[in-house]
């Protein structure tokens, strides 16, 4: 089976696919940034270095060297031509481990996303809003000891002192303040 119909039949391995693409595109962002800085920051040096290596390369070349033995024998010399080889040998330089600083940005992703989901989680669990808004009680419940507050304001005695009594009564099992029920 082609991946093109893999990604026709299963469109989530479509968006997955595209958010890979994407993270690869930004992760490209950040290590051009990383390089520039540093190209800018340690520009004498790439200038110099590049002259350098201009240098050796000329003095292989008569020599009957190849510019890949020329590299080989003379190591790794910044410069212009070498933009992320040159941030790796500054960074190195400068007593940093890249791959423990890109491993650290990763982590701190991944705990952003992961924080994230947890978050998407806890809202899954919340309860109904009915629910959650009058704590134990339903809305349709709160909705009958309001009725009942209202009857027992009634000029029917009898009618007022029964739903006077049973609105306590479910008060009292709701946990809820019969004077904070509206009218």
């Amino acid at each position: 089976m082609s991946l093109a119909t893999l990604i026709k039949n299963d469109p989530a391995l479509s968006e997955r696919i595209q958010r890979i693409a994407e993270e690869v595109k930004e992760d490209n962002q950040k290590i051009k940034s990383f390089s520039e800085s540093y190209n800018q920051k340690y520009k004498k040096e790439i200038i110099a270095g590049t002259a350098k290596k201009h240098l050796l390369l000329e003095e292989g070349k008569r020599r009957g060297l190849t510019v890949q033995e020329v590299e080989q024998s003379s190591g790794f010399i910044p410069s212009i031509y070498t933009p992320i080889l040159n941030w790796l040998f500054f960074f190195i330089l400068e007593g940093r481990n890249p791959e423990r600083e890109i491993r650290r940005e990763q982590e701190d992703e991944r705990y952003r996303l992961l924080v994230e989901e947890r978050e998407v989680r806890n809202i899954e669990k919340v309860p109904e809003m009915e629910t959650y808004v009058y704590g134990n009680i339903t809305a349709s419940s709160f909705q009958t000891l309001k009725k009942l507050k209202r009857l027992s304001k009634s000029p029917n005695e009898h009618e007022a002192f029964a739903a006077y009594r049973k609105c306590l009564e479910l008060c009292k099992e709701y946990k809820v303040e019969f004077d904070r029920i509206p009218d």
